[in-house]
């Protein structure tokens, strides 16, 4: 059995697991929620997540270019760019799915998967997750400049509401 066939078979459980660290960001009400309702209408956030976080999986189980990659992260990465969490809780979303596999892996003593496939996935999650910062970064200067455009219109229609006086 191949590294890409033991991880295909444990998809769920890697699912389960990821999403469980990524949640432990969050207050307990908001991991409830998002683990319980699944739907994209009620539930934006959490379904962007799980969403983001298959195609994930998907991604480093079989590679796809740069540009497939970045639209599976770059929802995710917005909605960690304006979420109420520490920057360092923000933009460490891919970094926990290496430890877990790490951790499945073990749990199934199949240190024998760890050869040049566990160096090539390896690879692939840290591109990964260089991409997601990089996209984490442009999605907060967004943010930013949003914020500084509302100011300046805000002050604008402060100034004029003073000449009008």
């Amino acid at each position: 059995m191949t590294l890409k066939d033991f991880l295909e078979e444990k998809r769920e459980i890697i699912l389960e697991r990821w999403l469980d660290r990524i949640l432990e960001d969050y207050p307990a009400h908001t991991q409830t929620f998002f683990r319980g309702n699944k739907s994209p209408y009620s539930n934006p956030v959490g379904f962007t997540l799980r969403k983001g976080m298959e195609g994930i999986i998907d991604q480093i189980l079989r590679p796809l270019s740069v540009e497939e990659a970045r639209a599976i992260l770059e929802p995710v990465m917005k909605v960690r760019a304006v979420e109420n969490l520490p920057s360092s809780r923000r933009g460490n979303f891919i970094p926990p799915l290496r430890e877990i596999v790490f951790e499945i892996v073990k749990e199934g003593r199949r240190k024998d998967l760890l050869g040049q496939d566990w160096l090539d996935l390896n690879s692939r999650i840290n591109r990964l997750a260089l991409l997601s910062m990089n996209l984490y970064s442009e999605c907060r200067e967004k943010v930013n400049q949003l914020r500084i455009k509302e100011g300046e219109k805000r002050a604008g229609e402060v100034q004029g509401r003073r000449a009008e006086v």
